[in-house]
């Protein structure tokens, strides 16, 4: 999955400010582009190619434009609501009853290599390692990944302090 959030440098930019680097809007979109070619050309069916786009305020305008560039080049689009982590009317207190399933079919990875357990927020604290020093099939497999998959299956995900918080606030 490609999360974007934009379809203009502009926006893309002001979506990518925590990052060290300027964005790189074109570039991005180039390496993408690439990406898919190489697949197409090995005849290739997976992996799968999914663009994300969360909608806000400020990048709501984009949206129709981002699904028909996108439409007939990967395999899915998503358009995600925004959640507001701050907004305290959407806390719930059911974390014990809720299951994330996530980590059964879903890592994030980061410009700088590292991996995620997802591409929500919260899950930004949690590092599973880093595609630079091992492969993302060791990743996948490793005991702490397996493990951590465990707990979110036996609805357990609230022993971890960052996936507890996710759930307090995203599942109203």
């Amino acid at each position: 999955m490609f999360s974007l959030d934009a379809f203009s440098p502009e926006t893309y930019s002001e979506r990518r400010l925590k990052n060290k680097k300027p964005a790189n809007y074109s570039k991005v979109i180039k390496n993408i582009l690439n990406f898919l070619d190489i697949k197409k050309k090995k005849k290739k069916k997976f992996p799968l190619v999914k663009v994300s786009f969360i909608v806000m305020k400020t990048n709501k305008h984009e949206i129709e434009k981002f699904k028909k560039f996108w439409e007939n080049k990967v395999d899915a689009i998503h358009i995600q609501k925004f959640i507001d982590y701050e907004d305290k009317s959407l806390v719930t207190n059911y974390v014990n009853e809720t299951k994330c399933n996530m980590p059964m079919f879903r890592l994030s990875i980061k410009s700088d290599g590292n991996v995620r357990p997802c591409c929500l927020g919260y899950g930004e604290n949690i590092n599973l390692g880093n595609i630079y020093k091992e492969t993302l099939l060791n990743i996948w497999n490793s005991k702490f990944m397996k493990n951590f998959q465990q707990m979110h299956l036996q609805k357990r995900a609230y022993e971890n302090k960052f996936c507890k918080k996710c759930l307090k606030n995203t599942n109203a």
